[in-house]
C-alpha cells in the first residue's frame, strides 16, 4: 500500500524530528528552514505546524514526514542501524574499560 502522498486525507500521517548534518548545520537560517518544506509537508497542516512548534533546537533538527508504513518501515531500519552503531562503539568503551581494569590489577 503507497499512500498518496500529497493527499491531506491521508490517515496515516507523522512527522518526526530529524538531525540534521554537520554541513545542512552550517546553512543560513533561510535555506536551513526550508529543509522542513516537502512535498508532503503544508504550511497549513496542524501536524506539521504543532512539530514545527515542538522543534527543541531548529538549528540541529528538522521536521521530516513520514506518510504511510513504507517510509515508516525505512525509519524503524534507519534507527536499528543507529542503534547497532551505538551499540559497537559501547562495547568498545566496556572492552576498553576491562583492559584498564585488568592492567590496574
Amino acid at each position: 500500500w503507497k499512500p498518496l502522498v500529497d493527499s491531506p486525507h491521508c490517515r496515516f500521517r507523522h512527522y518526526v524530528l530529524q538531525p540534521l548534518t554537520q554541513a545542512q548545520m552550517k546553512l543560513p537560517p533561510d535555506q536551513r528552514h526550508g529543509l522542513n518544506q516537502t512535498a508532503s509537508s503544508s504550511p497549513n497542516d496542524p501536524l506539521f505546524q504543532s512539530k514545527l512548534q515542538e522543534n527543541p533546537n531548529p538549528y540541529k533538527y528538522c521536521v521530516l514526514p513520514i506518510v504511510g508504513f513504507h517510509q515508516l518501515l525505512r525509519r524503524v531500519r534507519m534507527q536499528d542501524d543507529k542503534l547497532q552503531e551505538h551499540n559497537a562503539v559501547l562495547q568498545s568503551f566496556e572492552q576498553e574499560v576491562n583492559r584498564m581494569r585488568e592492567f590496574q590489577a
